[in-house]
Order: structure tokens, then sequence, then C-alpha cells
């Protein structure tokens, strides 16, 4: 099932988002930032987000609502209070470098909420064709600095990631206005 993802379709996910998360920010990114980066209730906007289209938005924001959703549970109810038990754990544990449990686990569920936006956008031949770039995401030194070691375990994730945001899109048509996590 592919969808066109309107402006209107991100003004409403991020409407769901603050709604969801009250106080949440959105910040804009200075110099080559590409990716984004939340922190808490802040989520900073790549700097190239005004040219993204609206379904890289889309997901986008679907991926950083998992990241906010985290802080809040950690810091029970409060995403501030869940800032320093998440960067001490995505940064640090077990280890920094090559067998980073934590951001392993917290970026798959922040995956897979994006894989859905995928979906949504280009359907299911899209996200399949973006397969070496989630494989290379988490065991390569690029942004999740080999979050994981074990290749094929990262390759079984993913596709059974792939196969199940495939089959929620399909089964849950016209849901693709939220945001909620």
């Amino acid at each position: 099932m592919e969808m066109s993802i309107t402006p209107a379709d991100v003004r409403a996910s991020l409407a769901l988002l603050r709604q969801d998360f009250p106080g949440l920010r959105l910040r804009a990114t200075t110099g080559t930032r590409t990716r984004a980066l939340t922190i808490g209730h802040w989520i900073w906007l790549p700097h190239t987000w005004e040219t993204l289209t609206p379904a890289r938005q889309y997901a986008i924001l679907r991926h950083e609502a998992v990241h906010v959703a985290q802080y809040t549970r950690l810091g029970m109810g409060n995403a501030w209070l869940g800032v320093l038990p998440f960067l001490l754990c995505y940064l640090l544990l077990p280890v920094p470098v090559g067998f980073a449990w934590f951001r392993w686990r917290w970026e798959r569920e922040a995956f897979q909420a994006q894989m859905q936006a995928e979906v949504l956008a280009s359907g299911a031949e899209g996200l399949l064709a973006r397969r070496a770039y989630y494989v290379a995401l988490f065991t390569g030194k690029g942004a999740y600095f080999w979050a994981w070691p074990w290749r094929g375990a990262v390759e079984r994730w993913i596709d059974a990631a792939m196969a199940l945001a495939i089959y929620q899109v399909r089964t849950q048509e016209g849901t693709h206005g939220g945001c909620s996590v």
C-alpha cells in the first residue's frame, strides 16, 4: 500500500506528537548536521528540514517520537528525568563501540516506526530497497558507530522488522496521519 504523504500529514503528525508530549520543542540544527537528534522533549531537526520531502519529514518525526517516548518511560513519565539514564545507557553501556546494547535496542524500536512510515510513503518495495542502508547503520561507523557487532543478527532483525512494518501498514489502512507512539 503506497500513499502520498503530504505536508498536511506532517502537520497532523506533529500536532498529535505535541498532544502526546506537551512541551515538545522542535529546534533547527546549524552547520552541516543532516540527521535529527532528540534529547528529552527537544528534537533538533536536520538543517535540510525545509527541503526534505513530506514523506522523509514524516519518517523522521515517527522515529524521533519513539525517542521522546523512551525518555519519558525512563523518567517515569517525565522526559527530562529520563535524559541522564537514557544518555548514559545509550552512549556507554555496555561499551560505547561495537557492543552498544542499549543503542541497538532503542534504535530498533525507533526504526520500526520509521519503517512503517517508509512503507506508507513508498510501498513495500521502497522499504525493501533500503535494506543495505539499514544494515550499514548498525554495523558500520556511521550514525550509530558500530552499535552491534553481529551482522547476521542485524540482518535477521532488519528482515523481520521490514516484514512487520509491511504487515502493519497493510492491516491498518488509513492511519498515516498520526505520529502517536
